[in-house]
């Protein structure tokens, strides 16, 4: 990794505001405060910000450091604020005579004292901290940590409510990201933030020290401006050291205890007898460094901090791992620390766990334990088990590689070998036919679920969305693919404007996914598309945000990727065009190149989309070159990525050219059966100028669809043939109500003009105001119909002559002076027309205006 990062060390004060102020409050009205925490909350720092802000001077501020070392030395941590000549070995009255004359002559402002780690000082340097309290010599600022024990002179302090106790708790969520923010520079993606916080268990130093391991395994990298934790958690030898710490020197009973629930977590209390001291789990779990929770109506046990377990799971020992795994294999879920630590797995159990992480959605892992399983002599079945997971990431041409000629003799695996062909026959080469016959020769083998699965998406891809609706039910819900046959039935059912059939079969579907993140994305993933494709993107984000949040909480990459990019695809839809593409980016990286139901593919085209809509003619062009680079995704996408070409050809100001290729677009979606993408693609050609050729069209479609997106895109479309203020204006009103937001700001910026030519000045004006509050939704798209160059002359004759003196770069009184008017008054005529014209100020509008 090239790129260079500030030090965690030098990360900005963030999350103790509140902690802070009333240590301020404390210092104008107290004698000190307790800042009390686990190790690592951040009590060092705090102190250290303190006594920055309470200490008028440097002369003032003191600090002390307590150790183990030096507790066995009184007064050991407080030897540097004596005199040289002053003995610890001597008299302890005599030395805390001397220390309190310190604090009784100290000249000038009052005194400061910093006591970080106060549980390990010795009884008399703690006895001077308590005399310094009860005297009210100094200021105070002690930490210690919460739960470990102390001399009573320290407890005292707020026994005895000498100083103000300050519970540190950990960070949250969303300081941990500004923290990480300002570490990286560039976004980091959710499931790499969500993963350093989890591990961090919102303490600053876990932060810090793994931040630390990832920079120096090189496990960090960029995507396209996003950082992308890849690869294992590194555990070098200062994060061990850390999490040592953090234990506080257990005995061996409670070590031993440690490593079985960190090998076994969720590890069934029942079943750890005989494997564990059950005084050891007794002690841990007093300790604070187990918890124990009911799951399933089984009491399990786990680590209470999840940094704890990864951490001894990877310093444990070969012999170690092998050993626990030798007794508790039955109760060890297959995970990757095991191979990790070479535990000789066998292929059976390596497919085993592959297949049931394919199921979640864990390319990485899956593929992972498949590949241990081949190395491990698994033979045609872990070629077969490897081949499924490379076709369901869209790695079609290594799934190929992999799968085995020849067929096995019968049974299930048969079924299995089939529909993996059949997939990588369509995948790879878009040959139905063999797919076709591949999927026949399985459905003979019991393979009828996965085998509805594929045609299905065959059918879909290949624009026969009708087909596929007719085709009957889909699959039972109790089959693994039934959630990948809905996903089909929905998308058929939204690009075919049968919304209420797409929105029946998403809710059974959802049903029986309930909270698994990975059965809800597919069939959440295509209504999310079903409802973006009938004009109802204020639902679709709805959705993308509720489902954004359940998958970060539970999810792989690949399932929040997915839901990323739906995030992006509502955002693109309303015109929030710089908000889409920072969602397209992030999406890209967290699908790590795969293309999971063509979801790669359709990222890299609305991100040439993107910036054609934002006017950035070479950045469209390079993703259109992007996505060009993937597999031909069928008929099924093919009307939304020639959308996004079409987009990208008016950016480079051949807008006559782009109007046709929506239309040739909009051919596409009639012939694969998408009339509500039909309709999009058409309303998309007449923002281009095309209004006229496709009105009639659009009228047809807008009546067999009944959609209200439909229905305004139809309205549009005349105001903009004829044209026609009044239609325009009641199109931009319904596409207010639809969340549309861009084609509501074009729809009102053509009615003002409209208004304008036939000298409707005062209706002019109301909608390009309207236009300028729209636009606010949207402010970086760039649109024909968003030229504001055109509509000048809807500013009234005092706003112009203000206007005109301001290009001129004459200031406000200048203006006020030569038109007789208040400055106030020359403000209030600007502002206004910024407001027409879409622009932001002065230094715009000699480009806008004539002179």
């Amino acid at each position: 990794m090239t790129d260079a990062h500030p030090a965690p060390d030098s990360w900005p004060f963030l999350g103790r505001e509140r902690e802070l102020e009333t240590i301020l409050r404390a210092c104008r009205t107290g004698g000190g405060v307790v800042l009390a925490g686990a190790g690592g909350v951040g009590r060092t720092r705090l102190a250290r910000e303190a006594l920055s802000r309470v200490a008028a001077t440097p002369e003032c501020a003191h600090w002390v450091t307590a150790t183990r070392a030096g507790a066995a030395i009184a007064f050991g941590a407080l030897a540097h604020l004596l005199p040289e000549e002053v003995r610890l070995d001597g008299d302890p009255l005599a030395v805390l005579r001397q220390l309190t004359r310190r604090f009784e002559e100290a000249r000038g402002p009052r005194p400061v004292l910093v006591v970080d780690d106060a549980h390990l000082l010795d009884p008399a340097s703690a006895a001077f901290v308590h005399h310094l309290a009860t005297r009210g010599l100094a200021f105070l600022i002690v930490t210690r940590r919460a739960g470990e024990p102390a001399c009573d002179a320290i407890v005292a302090l707020t026994k005895e409510e000498l100083l103000t106790r300050i519970d540190l708790a950990p960070l949250p969520v969303s300081v941990l990201a500004e923290l990480l923010d300002a570490h990286f520079g560039h976004p980091l993606d959710a499931v790499s933030r969500r993963e350093l916080a989890r591990l961090s268990g919102g303490l600053p130093l876990m932060l810090r020290e793994l931040l630390h391991a990832l920079h120096a395994a090189d496990v960090l990298r960029r995507v396209h401006g996003i950082w992308r934790w890849t690869g294992r958690l590194p555990v070098p030898r200062r994060l061990a050291e850390a999490i040592d710490e953090q234990l506080g020197g257990v005995d061996e009973s409670v070590r031993a205890l440690l490593e079985i629930v960190a090998c076994a977590e969720p590890a069934p209390v029942a079943a750890l007898d005989g494997m564990a001291d059950e005084q050891a789990l007794a002690t841990a779990e007093q300790s604070g460094l187990v918890v124990m929770e009911t799951v399933e109506d089984r009491l399990v046990a786990r680590l209470a901090h999840p940094l704890h377990g990864e951490v001894i799971r990877a310093t444990l020992s070969s012999a170690r791992a092998r050993a626990l795994w030798a007794r508790m294999s039955k109760i060890i879920t297959v995970r990757s620390w095991l191979l990790d630590a070479g535990i000789p797995l066998e292929p059976a159990i390596l497919l085993a766990a592959a297949r049931t992480t394919l199921t979640r959605l864990d390319h990485g892992l899956a593929e992972r334990f498949a590949r241990a399983a081949r190395a491990r002599d698994g033979g045609d079945a872990a070629d077969l088990v490897l081949a499924e997971i490379l076709a369901h990431q869209g790695r079609y041409e290594e799934a190929a590689d992999v799968l085995p000629p020849l067929a096995p003799p019968d049974g299930p695996q048969l079924a299995r070998w089939a529909i993996t062909s059949a997939a990588v026959a369509y995948g790879e080469r878009c040959d139905v036919v063999a797919a076709e016959r591949a999927l026949a020769r399985a459905a003979e083998h019991g393979g009828h679920a996965g085998t509805t699965a594929v045609r299905y998406w065959i059918m879909l891809s290949e624009g026969r969305g009708k087909e596929a609706l007719d085709a009957g039910p889909a699959a039972p819900s109790s089959s693994g693919s039934a959630v990948w046959v809905s996903a089909c039935v929905i998308t058929a059912a939204g690009l075919g404007g049968r919304l209420a059939t797409a929105a029946d079969t998403y809710r059974r579907g959802l049903a029986d996914a309930h909270d698994r993140p990975w059965e809800r994305a597919p069939i959440g993933y295509a209504y999310c598309l079903a409802l973006l494709a009938n004009g109802r993107p204020h639902d679709a984000g709805l959705l993308a945000e509720r489902e954004y949040e359940i998958a970060l909480a539970g999810g792989t990459a690949a399932v929040v990727g997915g839901w990323t990019a739906c995030r992006g695809a509502v955002a693109k839809a309303q015109g929030r065009v710089e908000t889409a593409a920072r969602a397209f980016h992030e999406a890209i990286a967290l699908l790590d190149g795969h293309d999971l139901g063509h979801m790669g593919l359709l990222c890299h085209a609305e991100l040439a989309g993107a910036a054609a809509l934002a006017g950035d003619t070479a950045l469209a062009a390079a993703w259109s070159h992007r996505a060009d680079r993937y597999p031909h995704a069928g008929p099924l996408l093919r009307p939304w990525i020639e959308l996004d070409r079409a987009w990208s050809m008016a950016a480079g100001g051949n807008v006559s050219g782009a109007a046709a290729h929506a239309r040739q677009a909009a051919e596409h979606a009639r012939h694969a059966g998408q009339p509500a993408i039909e309709a999009t693609a058409l309303y998309d050609a007449a923002r281009l100028g095309d209004a006229r050729v496709v009105r009639r069209r659009l009228a047809v479609l807008a009546g067999d669809l009944g959609t209200p997106a439909a229905a305004a895109m139809s309205t549009a479309a005349a105001g903009l043939a004829e044209p026609e203020a009044g239609a325009l204006d009641r199109a931009a009103d319904a596409f207010v109500r639809l969340g549309l937001w861009l084609h509501a700001a074009e729809t009102a910026t053509a009615a003002a003009r409209t208004h304008q030519r036939a000298g409707r000045l005062t209706h002019a004006h109301r909608s390009l105001e309207k236009a300028a509050v729209l636009r606010g939704h949207c402010p970086q798209a760039r649109t024909p119909l968003l030229d504001t160059t055109r509509p000048v002359d809807v500013l009234t004759r005092r706003e112009r002559e203000v206007v005109l003196l301001a290009a001129a770069r004459c200031r406000s009184r200048e203006i006020a002076i030569r038109l007789g008017l208040s400055v106030r008054t020359v403000d209030n005529y600007l502002c206004r027309a910024y407001a027409k014209l879409g622009v932001s100020g002065r230094t715009e509008l000699a480009d806008l205006l004539p002179r």
